[in-house]
């Protein structure tokens, strides 16, 4: 399995180096049960919240997103 990994790094140009990582057997196991955690969890805690619910959670984590990219590009 490989993964694409992109790091950007912002000067006076934008410059992308892409890495591919093979990872090993270890590495694929750490993955699935780090995947089947996350599902465990949102199966866990997340159906007990109703859609509209999650959907303003979605819509302020955006805003907070819009609100660190906008204060970035001040600086």
């Amino acid at each position: 399995m490989k993964l694409k990994i992109s790091l950007r790094m912002r000067a006076i140009q934008t410059i992308i180096r892409e890495f591919f990582i093979v990872l090993t057997e270890k590495g694929l196991t750490y993955q699935k049960l780090s995947e089947e955690a996350d599902k465990d969890f949102l199966m866990k805690h997340f159906s007990d919240i109703d859609l509209e619910q999650l959907q303003n959670i979605v819509q302020t984590m955006k805003k907070v997103n819009a609100s660190i990219s906008s204060s970035k590009d001040r600086t």
